[in-house]
């Protein structure tokens, strides 16, 4: 998706907005409005590298408004590369509505979508 798409429709009831990047600090220093962070990308477990369970994954999504019907738009920093993988962690969790929105994480456009 283009950010112009996401300026039209960033009130949408039923949408969620969600940022994921490689640097965990970059979200508190400005984000699409509405946006949630979500860090699908890193475990919890230091020792296994591999997605959360399918419990923490329910849980991390009812705490953050998605669910498997829910449009998800991804973006974040680096060219989207981390959203992308947020993306597929959550597609492999069964979610068919997601979407990445295309360079929303660089600077300009970022400050553009505000």
């Amino acid at each position: 998706m283009e950010t112009d798409w996401l300026e039209k429709h960033l009130k949408d009831d039923g949408t969620r907005i969600i940022e994921s990047n490689e640097d965990l600090l970059l979200y508190d220093t400005g984000h699409i409005p509405g946006a949630v962070h979500i860090d699908c990308g890193r475990s919890p477990d230091p020792l296994i590298r591999d997605y959360i369970s399918p419990e923490k994954f329910a849980e991390l999504c009812s705490r953050n408004g998605i669910t498997p019907d829910t449009p998800a738009f991804f973006y974040g920093d680096k060219a989207d590369w981390w959203a992308c993988y947020a993306l597929l962690g959550v597609s492999l969790f069964g979610h068919e509505k997601v979407k990445i929105l295309m360079a929303a994480g660089t600077n300009g456009k970022r400050k553009a979508v505000r």
